[in-house]
């Protein structure tokens, strides 16, 4: 049996290695030097995929350190985040309760994930592709295990 912590994580792999992943046509601007700068879409594709794939409804938070800004998921006292390696010194893939990362951050805000604005028709298409990719090895993950 696997702990809630275990199977996001593997899900947060399975979609981080979608973006990581170079023959996908993505369409996006800000996915262009992944991960920097790509923290916004990013959560909430990762959101909407967490919420299809497990059935759970992560948050997305943004904060602010002086200058830099960032964006990551919560759920459930979990935070997720596939983004904090453009931070020098971080992870690739962060699922944790305690992360000190993310406490310098001051929460600015938080909402549902979601795909909205000027670009949300190139996220669109980026997300089902993203997707059908990630859903692939996340199932080949959990049969691994």
């Amino acid at each position: 049996m696997f702990s809630q912590e275990e199977i996001i994580f593997d899900a947060a792999k399975a979609f981080r290695k979608a973006f990581e992943a170079t023959a996908l046509p993505l369409r996006t601007l800000t996915f262009e030097s992944f991960p920097a700068g790509a923290c916004g879409d990013t959560s909430d594709l990762l959101g909407i995929y967490l919420s299809e794939t497990l059935g759970i409804s992560p948050m997305y938070f943004w904060g602010t350190d002086g200058e830099q800004s960032h964006a990551w998921l919560q759920h459930d006292g979990l935070i997720i985040d596939i983004t904090a390696d453009q931070f020098a010194g971080n992870q690739s893939i962060i699922v944790t309760r305690d992360s000190p990362f993310h406490l310098r951050f001051k929460i600015e805000g938080q909402r549902n994930a979601e795909i909205t604005g000027f670009f949300a028709a190139n996220l669109r298409h980026d997300y089902q592709l993203l997707k059908d990719f990630a859903n692939n090895n996340f199932c080949s993950a959990a049969i691994e295990k």
